[in-house]
């Protein structure tokens, strides 16, 4: 068998041959490939002109310590033509596989947003030959980020017109602003959190993501774009890498309320119910009345538990003294179900998280991140919730 390796470095690639007229052989190949494939397939693609029976190719992605990749892979199978002949996505421990032409040259490639791309080259040799390819990538080299302290004039004034819109709701008509002060510094990570928390306002969860990944590639300790992404995870349904997020937020800056209110979203959505609630009053206590909806995580996680008297305090001092929250309303349908003895179920718990996730201010989390100004967040509530 013929490789050759560029990009981000490769662990190893397998090729099984199966003999058809060997019992023996065929055996020994499909017991090896039965261990070195426990991850299984849910991705898949077929090169255009490959048999039905062709050579099987399988790609799965690591980071750079060998565990599964825990974002999204775009993996590719290309034969020097102008377009792929096969796509896949993989995330985690899944795999990507392909039915590839005997005798042909193919190159396999794998790219993440933060990452370097990886890529192998292999030929194929028979319609029945198995090759297993482990591509690994490593994190992009963080570019050296721009001091928001050193905006040019010209960028600092887009960007006011951005917050200027994003304050009034006007998120789209952000989204244009600050697109327009990273073309005068690109690097900026507040400009690039600032884009990434008026996309997730447009509901562009993709695009958002992305933005915000990049502030924190410019600077690792950027609280409010760990937060942000933590929120943006969560209404992805990505509840293990919104921890992750939310956890090293935390770690840089243990006293900020919004990322202990949505990890405390997320320990609900996991049934981690005593986590929640210990997450939610660090929340209470560091944010006050902002981190008000603390009250709906706090009750559907003692009432999961069979605390109903307990939950119904919280909850009902919860709606008395933040009636227009955001999560009052779902707060009230919990007391009504409590009175009739009737507790929230695993999909209650998962859409809890969401609605209180959704509840919190993003105008408290831009307050830290615009140096160059004096602005305060405005929409929090003025009672401050008190904790059983």
């Amino acid at each position: 068998m013929n490789w050759k390796f560029s990009g981000a470095a490769i662990i190893t690639v397998l090729l099984f041959t199966f003999n058809a007229q060997s019992t023996t052989a065929q055996s020994k190949a499909n017991s090896t490939l039965s261990k070195l494939t426990v991850s299984k397939s849910t991705s898949g693609a077929r090169s255009k002109s490959a048999p039905k029976n062709g050579a099987t190719i399988v790609v799965r992605v690591v980071d750079s310590s060998g565990a599964p990749l825990g974002e999204q892979a775009f993996v590719q199978l290309l034969d020097g033509t102008a377009d792929p002949i096969g796509t896949a996505i993989t995330n985690g421990p899944a795999s990507a596989r392909f039915l590839a032409d005997e005798s042909h040259k193919y190159t396999v490639k794998a790219s993440a947003a933060g990452y370097e791309t990886a890529e192998l080259q292999l030929q194929t040799y028979h319609h029945d030959d198995y090759y297993q390819a482990i591509l690994r990538l490593d994190p992009e080299p963080a570019p050296k980020a721009e001091a928001t302290s050193s905006l040019s004039p010209a960028a600092a004034a887009r960007a006011e017109k951005g917050l200027a819109a994003f304050e009034s709701g006007s998120y789209p008509q952000a989204v244009e602003f600050f697109n327009k002060a990273l073309q005068l510094a690109p690097r900026n990570p507040d400009l690039n959190f600032l884009l990434g928390v008026s996309l997730l306002e447009c509901h562009q969860l993709a695009q958002a993501q992305q933005s915000l990944q990049r502030a924190t590639l410019l600077d690792p300790d950027h609280v409010p774009s760990l937060t942000a992404l933590g929120r943006v995870r969560i209404q992805q349904g990505e509840f293990k890498s919104a921890s992750l997020a939310l956890k090293k937020a935390i770690s840089i800056n243990p006293t900020a309320w919004a990322p202990h209110l949505l990890l405390s979203s997320v320990d609900l959505a996991r049934r981690e119910f005593v986590a929640a609630v210990a997450e939610s009053r660090e929340a209470i206590q560091f944010g006050q009345a902002a981190a008000n909806s603390s009250g709906l995580l706090i009750g559907e996680a003692l009432a999961a538990q069979g605390q109903r008297d307990q939950a119904f305090q919280v909850l009902t001092s919860f709606v008395k003294s933040a009636p227009d929250n955001a999560a009052a309303p779902a707060a009230r349908e919990l007391l009504r179900r409590l009175r009739q003895n009737n507790p929230p179920a695993d999909a209650e718990l998962v859409e809890t998280a969401l609605i209180s996730a959704r509840s919190v201010p993003i105008a408290s989390a831009i307050a830290g991140a615009i140096p160059w100004r004096s602005w305060h967040p405005v929409g929090v509530d003025e009672e401050v919730l008190p904790v059983a």
